[in-house]
């Protein structure tokens, strides 16, 4: 029984982990967003496109393209925040 009760402590403890460094990249990733992309662009814009995965990976490549200053994780982190919140 004790032996049952540290192993579910165990997968616990590793569950909220995992929580919080969801919670902690999408945090970053809506820091990053504001950091960078409004600069140029109103945060309505960005909240009113519905795109998929692939559209957003090609917007973000373009505005890399175009100047924006993302390294390759930031982009990443970016195209999937997007792609999460705006299907």
């Amino acid at each position: 029984m004790e032996r049952t009760n540290k192993r579910l402590w165990w997968i616990w403890v590793v569950v909220v982990l995992m929580l919080a460094s969801c919670q902690s990249s999408a945090s970053d990733a809506e820091e990053l967003l504001q950091s960078r992309c409004s600069s140029c662009h109103s945060s309505h814009l960005v909240e009113t496109q519905s795109q998929s995965r692939s559209q957003w990976e090609s917007m973000i490549d373009l505005m890399i393209w175009r100047g924006a200053d993302l390294d390759q994780e930031e982009r990443d982190l970016l195209i999937n925040y997007l792609a999460e919140k705006y299907p």
